[in-house]
């Protein structure tokens, strides 16, 4: 799939009026998301809630999983290898 390589991987997107939050480039389709605490992934337009954590943007598939992240984000966030 073509795309903004500066995008990170659970935003990159699908829909047609997506643009890249740092070059402002269409990228087209569908967005799709994964829930940090439970992994599902989803339609962006289909999160029932989302959080902003360190200037990111994170989408819940429901409220109890957005409560689980807000106790302790770092534990759902991917490490640095």
């Amino acid at each position: 799939m073509m795309g903004c390589k500066s995008a990170p991987k659970a935003e990159l997107p699908n829909e047609r009026d997506i643009r890249c939050p740092k070059h402002g480039i269409h990228l087209g389709g569908t967005m799709k998301v994964t829930d940090p605490v439970c992994g599902m992934r989803f339609e962006q337009k289909k999160a029932v809630t989302s959080v902003e954590y360190q200037g990111r943007t994170y989408y819940f598939c429901t409220e109890a999983c957005r409560r689980q992240f807000e106790e302790d984000p770092d534990r759902y966030l991917e490490q640095p290898a």
